[in-house]
Formats: structure tokens, sequence, C-alpha cells
């Protein structure tokens, strides 16, 4: 009875903080974001809402999984909105006139 009185619990913070990402990312990001993306994020966070304080933990997994899956496609639209920007950690090719930056090596 602990355990599931204890995963409940995880899965209601779980969902909680995923709601108020959601919530802060649209809010910083959204105009970046496709109307009809948005509004599927945003329905999915409202379901989500509705059903994390429930008792139903299989209910509100399922919900949390459906709107992070759902997310990610604010990641995917912001990434497409930058353009040619490398994905994090790639560092994009040098020209061959530019200068190398300190501590690069360029070969001759």
């Amino acid at each position: 009875e602990d355990k599931k009185k204890r995963d409940l619990i995880e899965a209601r913070n779980i969902a909680d903080n995923l709601v108020y990402m959601t919530e802060k990312t649209l809010r910083e990001s959204g105009d970046k974001v496709p109307a009809d993306v948005k509004k599927e994020i945003e329905e999915k966070a409202e379901a989500l809402k509705k059903v994390k304080d429930t008792d139903n933990i299989d209910e509100i997994k399922q919900k949390t999984a459906d709107l992070s899956q759902i997310i990610q496609k604010i990641g995917a639209e912001m990434y497409k909105a930058a353009g040619q920007n490398p994905p994090a950690g790639e560092k994009p090719e040098q020209d061959e006139g530019q200068k190398p930056e300190e501590g690069e090596y360029k070969n001759l």
C-alpha cells in the first residue's frame, strides 16, 4: 500500500513538473511554434491537469507520456526556426579564410 502511494505521489510530481515546464516553454517560445502544434500541446496539458490530482496512476502516467511526446514538437519547431544553427554540441564548419579560435589548430 505504501509503494502504491509513493508511486502515485511520484507520478503526480512528474505530471506537475511537466505541466509547469510546458506552460513556461509556451510562454517563452510559443511564438516560434505553429498554431496547430501549440493548440495540440495546450490540449494535452489540460488533459493532464484534469487527471493529475486523481488516484488513477495509470491515466496520470498515460497523459504524462502523451504530453511528453507532443512537447518534443516544440524542440523540433524551434530547431527548424533556428535554421542553420547546428544541434547542441556540434560546431559549425570553419571557412577556409576564417581565423581559428584560440586553442584550435588549423591544418595548413
